[in-house]
């Protein structure tokens, strides 16, 4: 059975002796290059060294790999802000593409598969979706194990998506982002559908994968997520609502500073 999870990364910045969960990205690969797309500040300047991790089934502890600077195409920030989840960015998204080293590509192959988003179904994320996120539950590092944990973990968490109104409300822009009310207190088991547990944050979740899992067909693309529809940019966890840059603007920094022929 298909789980978003295993495009789903968990992004921890190095600046320090320890790491500390930032965020989330998405494991993507077009035309044979590799990236991880993340929200733009989640790897803002106070992240300069980057690791990536995995958990392996039935593993209380996370595994890393990284913990070093990477080449980012991202559009800075107009302004310096104190919460970066509501810096003004010059192209107006909140967005960050990671190149990825052969090393890292490796590393994470072995653990995840890419989406091809080429073979994206450019959903419009209406009604139920999911959303794929490593929420920062707790930040226990063990540093003789080099390893993150425990209670870490992907967590696919059911979501509606809301009306262009509340898009507008939010401040957002309805041709640009979607606006989603996250149930928080229902993550969902993928393999059953059903309800597995309660999140205590939304916290980490940004970066996070925003699938439709109705769309595309799944015999065609039996190793990728049925579509992505978007990119978590923004949790408002006392409201459990998040806000998420549609899937089409991942194009724009691939287009204009990698020259990659568009969708």
């Amino acid at each position: 059975m298909f789980s978003p999870c295993r495009h789903t990364v968990p992004i921890f910045r190095f600046d320090s002796r320890y790491p500390w969960l930032n965020g989330t990205g998405v494991f993507i690969i077009v035309d044979n290059q590799h990236f991880v797309v993340t929200a733009a500040h989640v790897v803002e300047a106070s992240a300069r060294k980057i690791a990536f991790g995995y958990q392996p089934p039935d593993q209380a502890w996370v595994d890393m790999f990284g913990h070093e600077a990477l080449p980012i195409i991202k559009a800075q920030a107009q302004a310096n802000e104190r919460d970066p989840q509501r810096a003004v960015y010059r192209d107006g998204l909140d967005l960050a593409i990671i190149m990825m080293p052969t090393q890292h590509t490796s590393w994470l192959k072995e653990r995840y598969t890419p989406f091809d988003l080429r073979s994206n179904q450019r959903p419009e994320a209406v009604g139920v979706v999911i959303v794929a996120g490593w929420p920062a539950r707790t930040n226990k590092y063990d540093e003789r194990k080099r390893q993150f944990g425990d209670r870490f973990g992907c967590y696919p968490i059911q979501s509606q998506a809301l009306d262009k109104e509340l898009v507008r409300k939010m401040g957002g822009d309805p041709e640009t982002h979607i606006a989603l009310q996250m149930d928080k207190d229902n993550f969902i088991d993928i393999s059953t559908g059903k309800p597995a547990g309660r999140l205590f944050a939304l916290n980490g979740v940004s970066g996070g994968g925003v699938w439709d899992m109705y769309l595309a067909d799944q015999d065609q693309f039996p190793n990728c997520a049925r579509s992505l529809a978007g990119i978590i940019v923004e949790d408002h966890d006392d409201k459990n609502m998040a806000m998420a840059i549609r899937a089409d603007n991942i194009w724009y920094p691939l287009v204009q500073k990698l020259g990659l022929r568009p969708h």
